[in-house]
Formats: C-alpha cells, structure tokens, sequence
C-alpha cells in the first residue's frame, strides 16, 4: 500500500475523527425510526433512510469468537435493514476486521483525504461567481421559506 503525505493513519487524528463523526451520529438517537447502539465496543445507526444513513462506525472487539461476533452484528443489524455501510478505522479491534470484512464480500476502498483537511487554515483560492449570495438563516421560516435554495438569480 503507497502512503501520501496525507496518510495520517498512525496518528491520533483517525480516533479523533472518528469521535467526531460518533458524536454527530449521536444526535439522532431516540428520533423515530432511528436505531442505534451505542456502547464501548461498538456504535451502528440504521434510519432505513439516505441521511443520516446506515452505519457501523465502531467495533473494538477481542480476537476470541470474532467470527461469531461479526454474524451477529448483520444478524442483529439484518432485522432492520438489509445493507449498511462500515467504516473500519485504524483503531478498529480486532486489527484485520477490514481483511475479515472483505473476506465476507465486503470490499473495503479508501475513505479519501477529505477528513483529514485541517478546516483551520485557509485554502487555496477559492473562486465564486461574482453574485454569489450567502445568506444566514436565523429560523425555519426563512429556510422554509424558500429562501435556502441555489437559484439563477445567486449564482448567474
């Protein structure tokens, strides 16, 4: 595997991130028709919808029963819906849980440098149609109202 400049892997960075995407996660819980477990070990959401998704975003397991483990978390998962996205992060337990998965047919792909963008230093050059128009909403009826769409009267 051919590391970039922005493989931060082996750094503190993964954990922090996945925390993050967890706490997020986290806000859904108790809405209606949202699943989530929430626990040491593990953390999956099912909405059964687009956003905010099917997930598995943690799994800290011990080495025994592994195997058996990971049956019945789709087992418990499969009462719900019928695929789910797993994000494997480098801390994941046990250390081949992307290996295993693939074994499965679950084919494993990169998750991108996106995350590791550091949101606190400036960007290159962005540039923006001259009437480009931000606009902050203070409530629902101005989202609501129609206001929070892109249109040819922002960006032409």
């Amino acid at each position: 595997m051919t590391t970039s400049a922005l493989d931060y892997s082996a750094t503190p960075l993964p954990a922090k991130i996945q925390e993050n995407i967890i706490s997020f996660m986290r806000m859904f819980a108790g809405l209606p028709g949202i699943v989530t477990t929430d626990a040491t070990e593990t953390f999956w959401i099912v909405s059964n919808r687009p956003a905010p998704g099917n997930m598995i975003l943690r799994v800290r397991w011990p080495m025994e029963r592994i195997e058996e483990r990971i049956d019945e978390l789709f087992a418990t998962i499969g009462s719900h819906i019928d695929k789910i996205d797993w994000m494997v992060f480098p801390g994941d337990q046990p250390y081949d849980l992307g290996r295993r998965l693939e074994d499965r047919g679950m084919p494993g792909t990169s998750g991108g440098n996106w995350l590791w963008a550091d949101l606190a230093l400036p960007s290159a050059v962005c540039s923006y149609p001259h009437r480009f128009h931000v606009e902050q909403m203070h409530d629902d009826k101005g989202i609501c109202g129609g206001r929070f769409r892109a249109s040819e009267t922002h960006l032409a």
